[in-house]
């Protein structure tokens, strides 16, 4: 299903070692999670695709949300992992949200619903292993499909899936590099993203179908944003879609909001050679650093100096630790000095909206 990146929602998984939890479906529902192709061994950059079947045996009893992003229901997926000492949470930095608000609740059925996941738009893998793997959600409902914005009274947790990762092999790395760079330009596939913005019809359990070529961008956007390379990493930060400077104007100018930026570039296990590939780009005389982009680029230094604000506990239990909040106050004064120090080059209207972003960090930091 999709997330739309609309409101921040700094995230932190919280919990207790041990196994992962009892599955959860009352009787009458089933939920499975399965790879697809029945695939168990993956490589570190690879993606995991997974698919999440839903079935219910009892008719006219449980209902499920299928309006991605309008809704606090249709963000509660998530993906608990063991042993998680070696995975990032990618929930912690996702920009995540909802355009609230509208909601689509249809029956489950006997028959198979069956949605694709990447996992590894949820979490990613640091170290090769053996890992089990768990989904959990609170977009089913025991009850009847009326417009709710809320997400399920209904903790629904599947069975738990084994899979082994290991590491990469650099010829495989070289040679799905070159189609993830050139398949990662979404201009042939703007109006169908568009389009996946709308509501699904009402009464229907189907995913929005995609085309061949919006099958091909995902795949290459997904890739890229795994390979680890420098220059993945730097085609990555340099391909990051910004506002407009008329959309600035509407949304930031008078420094009473802000736009967030695509966090996937920061997907990475080398969040180093992701800030080296953003202080790069902020330095360009004619870039305009907007508030967005500051708070990316704060994100990633968070990560680079402190790694295990993102390591995955667990997913069911989330908040941000007081020091995490400590902690980014103090990197981002650090960013905001050196911000201050790439403003002198700036020209034009690349300078007034540096400026901007800096007085609007300023007005905040005093707070």
């Amino acid at each position: 299903m999709i997330r739309f990146p609309l409101l921040v929602l700094l995230q932190l998984a919280i919990g207790v070692t041990g196994p992962l939890p009892t599955p959860t479906a009352p009787p009458g529902l089933e939920v499975e999670l399965r790879t697809v192709a029945n695939r168990t061994t993956f490589r570190l950059s690879e993606l995991v695709p997974l698919e999440v079947v839903f079935r219910a045996t009892r008719a006219d009893t449980f209902s499920i949300e299928i309006a991605d992003g309008w809704n606090r229901a249709s963000v509660t997926d998530r993906f608990l992992i063991e042993p998680r000492q070696s995975v990032i949470d990618r929930n912690v930095w996702w920009v995540e949200g909802i355009a609230c608000c509208d909601s689509r609740r249809s029956y489950l059925t006997a028959a198979p619903a069956v949605y694709a996941h990447e996992l590894t738009d949820f979490i990613r893998f640091t170290e090769p292993g053996e890992y089990r793997i768990q989904y959990a959600t609170r977009r089913v409902f025991a009850e009847p499909p009326t417009r709710a914005y809320h997400p399920s009274d209904l903790l629904l947790r599947s069975n738990v899936l084994a899979i082994r990762i290991v590491a990469d092999d650099p010829q495989w790395v070289a040679d799905v590099l070159p189609a993830a760079l050139s398949g990662a330009d979404p201009t042939p596939v703007m109006s169908e993203l568009r389009e996946l913005r709308n509501l699904p019809q009402r009464g229907s359990l189907a995913p929005a179908a995609a085309s061949d070529a919006m099958v091909r961008y995902r795949r290459a956007a997904r890739q890229l944003r795994m390979l680890d390379t420098p220059e993945a990493i730097r085609a990555r930060v340099s391909d990051l879609r910004l506002p407009s400077v008329a959309e600035w104007r509407t949304f930031e100018a008078d420094g009473s909001g802000s736009l967030g930026s695509d966090a996937s570039v920061a997907y990475s296990s080398r969040p180093d050679l992701v800030a080296a590939a953003l202080r790069e780009r902020a330095a360009a005389p004619d870039f305009a650093v907007m508030r967005g982009y500051f708070n990316l680029w704060l994100n990633v230094l968070l990560e680079r100096d402190h790694p295990e604000l993102v390591r995955l506990t667990r997913a069911d239990d989330v908040r941000l630790p007081e020091t995490a909040a400590d902690l980014r106050r103090i990197v981002q004064r650090t960013l905001l000095a050196t911000l201050h120090e790439l403003a002198e080059s700036k020209t034009g209207i690349a300078a007034e909206i540096t400026i901007a972003t800096i007085r609007s960090v300023e007005r905040e930091t005093a707070k």
